[in-house]
Formats: C-alpha cells, sequence, structure tokens
C-alpha cells in the first residue's frame, strides 16, 4: 500500500510570509499522525484537532517552520 510523503522545509535567512497569505490544505488518512510528524519535522500546531462531524471531517492547523499556515483534514467514515 502506497502512502503519501509530508514534507515541512525551512528556508535559512528567507523573508517571513505575509500575514493574510493563502492557507495550504491536505486531505489526510490519519491526522493525528501527521500532526505529529509536523512536530517532529519543525512544525508547530496552531489549533489542535478538532471534531466537526456535521461535515463529517476532523480537522486541525499547523504551521511549518517558515510560518506558513497549513489545515490538515481527515474524513471521518460514519458506519
Amino acid at each position: 500500500e502506497a502512502g503519501a510523503t509530508f514534507v515541512l522545509l525551512s528556508f535559512i535567512d528567507a523573508p517571513r510570509p505575509i500575514v493574510g497569505e493563502t492557507i495550504t490544505g491536505f486531505t489526510v488518512a490519519n491526522l493525528d499522525e501527521v500532526m505529529e510528524a509536523v512536530v517532529a519535522h519543525g512544525g508547530r500546531i496552531s489549533d489542535p484537532i478538532r471534531s466537526i462531524p456535521e461535515m463529517g471531517i476532523r480537522v486541525g492547523f499547523a504551521r511549518d517552520p517558515e510560518d506558513h499556515l497549513i489545515e490538515i483534514v481527515q474524513m471521518v467514515t460514519h458506519a
């Protein structure tokens, strides 16, 4: 089974992003694992994971080492 790769880059001596820039978003199979990987690779959690059952998702927000905002979504399957 093939998996996705999530890469956080840090550009030394580059200016920080402009406030209000575009948010990058990803849909992932396991939100908890991805959020742990963000922190392990130099990013940080900006908003913890929360469930939004009426939309069938779990969502968290993180920032990469350059402070870009990333929305990470896991679709929730209802049995």
